[in-house]
């Protein structure tokens, strides 16, 4: 664990920056479902749209992408929790710090 604050300044700059980024990714996965479905459908011959949609959606490349999405998401989601364990970690050693002053202004 990073002793000085510079340290746990710079952890915790890392663990956001990454948050950030992983978060980025899966929001344009996500974004890109619609355009995806779409590119789909136009490879199927059904007579409605409907028909179309649902054969889309059971195509290898759409179910890939919708688990690249869910991969993306739960990376994210990762991310997040250390960030903010991270920051937990912070704070209490702040917290401690601060007891052990208040500590000796008692004595």
């Amino acid at each position: 664990m990073p002793n000085t604050p510079e340290d746990l300044y710079h952890r915790l700059d890392e663990l956001g920056e990454n948050w950030a980024n992983l978060d980025a990714d899966y929001r344009a996965l996500d974004a890109a479902t619609k355009n995806i479905l779409a590119e789909c459908m136009r490879k199927r011959n059904e007579p409605t749209s409907t028909a179309r949609e649902e054969a889309a959606r059971c195509l290898p490349e759409f179910k890939e992408h919708l688990v690249a999405v869910s991969e993306a998401r739960r990376a994210a989601n990762i991310a997040s929790i250390n960030y903010d364990n991270f920051k937990t970690y912070v704070d209490l050693l702040r917290t401690k710090a601060a007891n052990r002053r208040a500590e000796m202004n008692l004595r």
